[in-house]
């Protein structure tokens, strides 16, 4: 894929690379303004896309139609030039996080990603150009040994690689260059080991020549030297199964010496690897403490974020909690609604939980994130209720005192007010109102209202009748109302609606 006609324009920075003279492939072309390569076999110069090519090492300065022997080309590298970018998903993007690397497609267009390990890298991106083209830094180090150090003060240089280990590798001298983290190496690539037996290895090291599907690796020419090595180094990772597009960190705070000082990596927690499996690190804060991890974190974030709330309330008991009958109190749940249990014959099993899959008008219930078995609340956690043809808009509290472990410890639910409708026939003088939670004789107070009367100028006022109070949950308290008449007569049809009101605490 050799372009003759490219011309690889200056980007506006980084206008210092260097220059150097080096021998090209025998009759070979190489064209003004196109990247170039050594080739893996023999180091000579040839084509970025050649076959048996490395990755780039700069832009040829010169044309040269047909190399003779020993032949040099004038060669620039370790600077940022303009290139085309590629289409479609390989085209880098606003997006593109600086320092990713950049792979030759051909000898003057780069895609964001090697094409299954088939493009060689070309350098790292540096940003977009307001005409679509792309900015990459084309660095020469690293490459075969042979170029000096240049370039390893770059804010870039030495902090990037392609791939990173999972596991120790026990033969440096002869890297199995396929299957770490997905990955297949080819000569020049870096790669961060982190997880080495003897951590004095760790380090960011680079790939040398391939044969029969292994290669030597060294350390990379930009942090070999413990003036390069330091404490809080970022390492930035572009491809891995694992490591895909994660950072980490050099957090060894004592004096480095290459070779003998222990090297630790730590990965510095994002938005897509903070999951609810996973162990996040802070650097120096929390980095190896249980208590920080993503569990944790997303545990913390639901609970500060979440309402307390449920679609509904079960006031009976429910017998088989992998089956609930969804319809209950007039709604139907539906996979994902809360529902409060307070009224379990074993009241331990009270509590918030989640409804499963539904088949057969039926769902497992298994307890809610929030409030989730091993979770110690106090007496009087509240939690809302927002839908029933009874209990809709209610809040329930538990009214056991002291700390409750949720799935251990005994506790009732009974809600701060409920309402009732029901008939009551006033010549009958008193009525006892069911199925309510009573919290104490002391703490529960009745309101009844008179909503409608057959006869005019009956007047009744109703009253709890002494003695009647009886602290329970649901279906087990009672409360009888007393009517005493005010004014006007009773006849045999006056019977009244009444809305009888229970407010605990």
């Amino acid at each position: 894929m050799a372009n003759a006609t490219a011309d690889i324009a200056l980007g506006g920075i980084g206008q210092d690379g260097t220059r150097f003279h080096w021998p090209v492939k025998t009759a070979q072309a190489i064209y003004t303004g196109t990247m170039v390569s050594q080739q893996t076999s023999d180091g000579l110069i040839v084509p970025a896309t050649a076959s048996g090519a490395g990755r780039v090492i700069g832009k040829a300065l010169q044309t040269i139609a047909s190399a003779a022997a020993a032949e040099r080309c004038l060669i620039e590298t370790d600077r940022v030039f303009r290139l085309t970018n590629g289409s479609g998903a390989n085209a880098f993007s606003e997006a593109s996080p600086r320092g990713a690397p950049a792979y030759a497609f051909d000898d003057h267009t780069v895609y964001d990603n090697s094409v299954g390990d088939t493009l060689k890298l070309a350098g790292f991106f540096e940003g977009m150009e307001a005409d679509g083209k792309v900015r990459v830094r084309i660095v020469g180090p690293d490459l075969t040994g042979a170029l000096s150090d240049v370039g390893e003060a770059s804010a870039f240089s030495g902090h990037g690689v392609r791939g990173a280990s999972t596991a120790n590798i026990a033969a440096l001298a002869t890297f199995t260059v396929a299957g770490v983290d997905g990955l297949t190496y080819v000569a020049g690539e870096r790669i961060l080991l982190k997880d080495q037996t003897a951590p004095a290895e760790n380090g960011i090291y680079v790939v040398g020549t391939v044969a029969a599907g292994t290669a030597p690796l060294t350390r990379a020419l930009d942090a070999d030297g413990a003036d390069e090595i330091v404490s809080g180094m970022l390492v930035h990772v572009s491809e891995g199964t694992v490591a895909l597009n994660s950072w980490w960190a050099l957090t060894t705070n004592a004096a480095i010496a290459i070779g003998t000082t222990s090297l630790t990596f730590a990965q510095i927690p994002t938005h897509a690897n903070l999951a609810a499996t996973a162990g996040a690190g802070l650097i120096g804060v929390l980095d190896t403490a249980a208590l920080f991890t993503g569990t944790t974190v997303e545990t913390a974030l639901a609970e500060a974020g979440h309402p307390n709330e449920v679609r509904y309330v079960m006031t009976t008991d429910v017998a088989n909690l992998a089956s609930f009958t969804v319809a209950q109190d007039g709604v139907t749940g539906v996979e994902g609604d809360l529902v409060l249990l307070a009224n379990q014959t074993t009241a331990a099993q009270n509590g918030v939980y989640s409804l499963g899959t539904v088949a057969a008008g039926a769902a497992p219930l298994t307890r809610a994130t929030w409030l989730t078995t091993g979770k110690v609340v106090n007496g009087g956690y509240t939690v809302h209720v927002n839908s029933g043809t009874l209990n809709a808009f209610s809040s329930w509290f538990i009214g056991t005192a002291g700390a409750i472990t949720i799935g251990t410890t005994a506790h009732a639910w009974y809600p701060e007010s409920i309402t009732q409708s029901l008939a009551f026939p006033v010549n009958t003088g008193y009525i006892a109102v069911t199925n309510v939670p009573i919290l104490s004789a002391t703490k529960t107070m009745l309101n009844v209202i008179n909503i409608a009367e057959v006869t005019a100028d009956l007047t009744v006022r109703y009253s709890r009748r002494p003695g009647t109070v009886a602290a329970g949950v649901v279906g087990t308290a009672t409360i009888e109302v007393m009517a005493e008449i005010a004014a006007g007569g009773v006849n045999v049809d006056d019977d009244s609606t009444l809305l009888v009101q229970i407010v605990n605490r």
